[in-house]
């Protein structure tokens, strides 16, 4: 399982986040620190592209225990299927990821996956 975090990245190290701006999913991965507040990371994860490509980390990230991955998979998922051309929907179902999206509507810790999961 692909983690968020880049080998020589400090965790420590302040990241300077610009609400204005487009991320890569790249970009997005390594702005999150430790401690940071999950809404905040939502507002860059807001602002991420992203494509099919993405499909496969996507799936993964959104079975993590850890609430940011699972945010990440979870936001990306539900841009890749509100894509007006080929949401790639039936990936989903193969994926066996029905399942997982339900589990996660039970979350009301976590309203904001809530949300992203109905959406």
């Amino acid at each position: 399982s692909r983690g968020l975090n880049y080998p020589g990245m400090n965790e420590k190290e302040e990241k300077k986040i610009d609400k204005t701006k487009t991320y890569s999913i790249q970009e997005a991965e390594s702005l999150w620190t430790e401690g940071m507040d999950i809404m905040e990371y939502f507002q860059i994860l807001n602002k991420t592209e992203f494509d099919t490509s993405h499909f496969i980390l996507l799936m993964e990230l959104c079975m993590s225990k850890e609430e940011h991955k699972l945010l990440f998979g979870i936001v990306g998922l539900r841009k890749l299927l509100s894509l007006i051309d080929n949401p790639p929907i039936q990936n989903v179902i193969d994926a066996n990821l029905l399942p997982v999206l339900l589990s996660l509507i039970g979350r009301s810790d976590f309203p904001r996956l809530q949300f992203e999961v109905l959406w």
